[in-house]
């Protein structure tokens, strides 16, 4: 039973299924992680142009 083919297709599909499954939310995680970086950023680069932008409405 265990030496079947169609067992040790199944176990490493399981596997690499598995490890797919990581790799994926891994990528998911790293591309959170830059985006919010890039957000704030944007937003460190925007507040003293909001500023002035306020400073000169006014």
């Amino acid at each position: 039973m265990i030496g079947s083919p169609l067992y040790v297709v199944g176990l490493f599909f399981l596997l690499f299924y598995h490890r797919l499954v990581n790799l994926i939310s891994f990528v998911i995680l790293l591309l959170n992680l830059s985006l919010n970086a890039v957000q704030t950023q944007t937003s460190l680069l925007m507040k003293p142009q909001m500023l002035l932008w306020r400073l000169t409405v006014r």
